[in-house]
Formats: structure tokens, C-alpha cells, sequence
């Protein structure tokens, strides 16, 4: 019985607690210009720091790591079946490197 009570009273539970968030918001203590002003200045001070220092750090590690030789580059070697046509009776094996254009391959096997 008092679940019909709740599903009737449903919009007098929506305005008491609505009422209530409007009472709550009255007796809040707002801050002034002023204080909004300057909490706002720090907020964005603490963040312009917070940028400096996470961009040295990520600078200087990014520094390090390209001298320490970890962003280099190693040409892969890549093992292909060359095409039929090409070779003779048995199959051929060519190895080229990541960095060879698919023009120099077959100049290199043309030879």
C-alpha cells in the first residue's frame, strides 16, 4: 500500500526535493569578485607551472632517449618469393631492406 503512495506522491517527492536544493544553494556563502578573481589566478598559475614542468620532463627525456640511440631506426630485412616469371625453373629468394623503394628491388634483381 505504500508503494501506491510513493507512485502517486511522486511529484510532491520532485518538489520537496527541489525545495530543498533551493534552500541548500540559499545558504551558501558565494565568493565575492575579488575572491573569485584570485582564486582564479592561482588555479591558472598552478596550471601554467604544471605545463612548464611536464614539458621539460617530457623535452628531456625524449632528449635522452635520442641519445641514447632509442628512436633509431634499424632496417628491417624482409624475405620475399620472388615472382615466377622472372626466375627460372627453381624458386629464388630475395632479401631487401625496408628502405629500399619496390624500383630498386627489381633494378637490383634485374641485374
Amino acid at each position: 500500500m505504500s508503494e501506491k503512495k510513493k507512485s502517486k506522491n511522486i511529484f510532491k517527492w520532485l518538489t520537496r526535493f527541489f525545495s530543498s536544493i533551493v534552500a541548500e544553494l540559499r545558504r551558501v556563502i558565494w565568493p565575492t569578485k575579488e575572491k573569485l578573481m584570485q582564486t582564479s589566478a592561482v588555479v591558472l598559475v598552478v596550471i601554467g607551472i604544471a605545463i612548464v614542468i611536464l614539458t621539460g620532463i617530457s623535452k628531456g627525456a625524449g632528449f635522452l632517449l635520442t641519445k641514447a640511440g632509442f628512436y633509431e631506426q634499424v632496417p628491417a630485412k624482409v624475405t620475399t618469393l620472388a615472382d615466377e616469371a622472372s626466375s627460372s625453373a627453381e624458386t629464388s629468394v630475395q632479401e631487401t631492406t625496408a628502405s629500399e623503394t619496390p624500383e630498386e628491388t627489381t633494378a637490383s634483381s634485374a641485374q
